[in-house]
């Protein structure tokens, strides 16, 4: 028998999306992206740094979200999945498209994202069914 992904599971992207979007005008009401997150990417062409701000990381914020799941859904395992966040998120500051500054407003989003799922009524249910799908 074939195991579905769990409905709100499958919306997680477009929840980063909307989390991203719903930030943008704080962070330019104060005071521009550049000036809050650390300037024009590390890595571009000048002639693209300037019109280039940088932003939190959106690769930063997806592996924390799924770090913090699979931290909720095998905690012995929780350093490790931790460290994989990470380690995903530095890796963009090596391959010079963002900032360390863009990588921890990552992070941070990635933190904001998850306690707003772990309120939903459907995360929650399908965190559950996620769990029952796990092997011994």
């Amino acid at each position: 028998m074939k195991k579905k992904t769990p409905p709100a599971v499958k919306l997680l992207p477009a929840l980063l999306l909307a989390a991203l979007a719903a930030a943008a005008p704080a962070r330019i009401s104060a005071g521009g992206a550049e000036d809050l997150f650390g300037g024009p990417f590390p890595g571009l062409p000048p002639f693209l740094t300037q019109t280039a701000p940088a932003y939190p990381s959106g690769y930063s914020a997806v592996a924390r979200v799924f770090g913090l799941m699979l931290s909720e859904l095998v905690p012995a395992n929780s350093a490790k999945y931790t460290s994989y966040a990470d380690q995903a998120a530095l890796n963009r500051v090596i391959g010079g498209v963002h900032h360390p500054s863009d990588t921890e407003a990552g992070k941070k989003l990635g933190n904001a994202v998850y306690k707003a799922l772990e309120r939903d009524r459907a995360f929650k249910t399908d965190m559950q069914t996620l769990r029952g799908n796990l092997k011994p």
